[in-house]
């Protein structure tokens, strides 16, 4: 008896194996058929500018394969278009962690990062963009700029001049460059002494306004130490100012001492009041204390504020 019903289902194994196995191919054919009918759809509303529910049909296509490059990239498009940078964020990594040098990922990621005011990211990006298409120096030009790294946009300027790639929309800041080169040079030496004079002044009168001036030329000359320094002093002297906390962090920041930069900036916010130009200030340096940390939920939370 048990050999009979060993041979029963040997039998049935034999007859139902093949049917399993069409209608697993069936099944693959009628998705792949599926997707195709979405993407295209998808495409077609995305040209008409039918940005929702282009995303619809993108996300059909998601549900159908997530591991489909092509439907993160253009689901990360969209969503960009939206302002909806946590999406466009997951979208993107989602094509890159595939795909790492994918150029056309990069770009896209760039813009991303650009539009959150995440320079530093983007400036990553077009680097190594600029490995394989040398013309995109350009636009390290302007996220230097925008990441108020003049010096670098300047030295980039003369590079690519020297070479015959700056695109001509740069001609007025290398004119501009040129005719400040000379005083550029008296400037520095003269900042330098003001800074000494200011020092003088402050440590002999102690006077908030004297110690404002002297905190915004130490960090136009990125001397952080200075920056930390004299803040910490102000602190102590004018506890209610929230622009010390805000130089403090600035400089704490900058020295990667993200956590103290949180606390300092928490503090703060307890006197900008109602200075909303200071207080996306504040929410710009939380931003950067928060991704200095690693805590990118925190981070977004603060760069929705801006």
């Amino acid at each position: 008896m048990k050999k009979r019903n060993t041979h029963i289902a040997i039998w049935i194994g034999i007859f139902c194996i093949p049917f399993f196995i069409n209608a697993q191919k069936n099944q693959e054919e009628e998705n792949y058929l599926k997707f195709q009918e979405h993407f295209f759809e998808a495409l077609k509303l995305k040209a008409n500018n039918e940005v929702e529910k282009s995303i619809l049909e993108f996300e059909n296509c998601y549900t159908l394969d997530t591991s489909n490059t092509a439907v993160h990239f253009q689901l990360a498009e969209n969503y960009l278009k939206q302002k909806k940078y946590f999406e466009a964020d997951l979208f993107i990594n989602k094509a890159l962690k595939q795909e790492t040098d994918n150029y056309w990922f990069q770009e896209l990621a760039a813009t991303i990062f650009e539009e959150q005011h995440k320079y530093e990211d983007a400036i990553v990006l077009v680097k190594k963009m600029v490995e394989k298409k040398p013309y995109k120096s350009n636009d390290l030009i302007m996220l230097y700029i925008k990441n108020r790294e003049m010096e670098k946009a300047r030295d980039l300027i003369k590079d690519l001049d020297e070479k015959g790639l700056l695109a001509s929309k740069y001609n007025y800041y290398k004119e501009s460059a040129r005719r400040n080169a000379d005083k550029n040079k008296n400037k520095g030496n003269s900042d330098k002494n003001s800074i000494k004079s200011l020092i003088n002044e402050f440590n002999s009168t102690q006077k908030f306004e004297v110690l404002r001036q002297l905190l915004i030329l130490v960090e136009k000359e990125n001397d952080f130490q200075k920056l930390l320094k004299y803040s910490e002093v102000g602190i102590e002297l004018y506890p209610t100012q929230a622009f010390l906390y805000l130089q403090n962090a600035k400089a704490l920041n900058q020295l990667k001492k993200y956590s103290d930069a949180v606390d300092i900036l928490e503090m703060g916010m307890e006197y900008v009041f109602e200075n909303k130009k200071m207080q996306k200030q504040f929410y710009k340096q939380f931003v950067m204390s928060y991704e200095g940390l690693n805590k990118k939920d925190k981070a977004k939370e603060y760069q929705k504020k801006l």
